[in-house]
């Protein structure tokens, strides 16, 4: 018991709460097991009756389904690359042969697509890579 301040209480207090809770109809102790309630079992060097969650850490960033739309939207996003966000603007608005000096035709969009797929094989490699290193460990 602690000396500073209040203790743990001992099983037989812990019963009589019990009752008295019984005995307000608070509490119904019908389908209860006492004893599985006031008394901890520890296992020392030997399985846990209980699963829990693995420690495994992963470090990839994508999966074979969220490679394509994620990477997309990483490259293509105005707050990181603003270049590629760009030339996909100018590629849309030249598109529109209302407002364009290129007769409808977009002229950004294969350089675009260039750089797009360079930078998705080299993020592929890389997660490839870590994916291979996750499996290991």
């Amino acid at each position: 018991r602690s000396q500073r301040g209040a203790s743990l209480p001992s099983k037989a207090s812990l019963r009589m709460s019990i009752a008295r809770f019984e005995e307000e109809g608070r509490f119904s102790s019908d389908a209860v097991d006492h004893e599985k309630i006031l008394s901890k079992r520890v296992c020392l060097n030997r399985e846990q009756g209980t699963k829990f969650a693995s420690n495994r850490v992963i470090t990839s960033r994508y999966t074979i389904l969220t490679f394509v739309p994620r990477s997309l939207f990483s490259l293509l996003n105005p707050f990181n690359r603003f270049a590629n966000f760009y030339f996909l603007v100018v590629g849309c608005l030249q598109a529109v042969p209302a407002i364009t000096i290129t007769e409808g035709r977009a002229g950004t969009f294969m350089p675009l697509s260039f750089v797009l797929f360079v930078d998705m094989l080299m993020r592929a490699i890389e997660d490839y890579a870590r994916h291979r290193s996750d499996a290991e460990t």
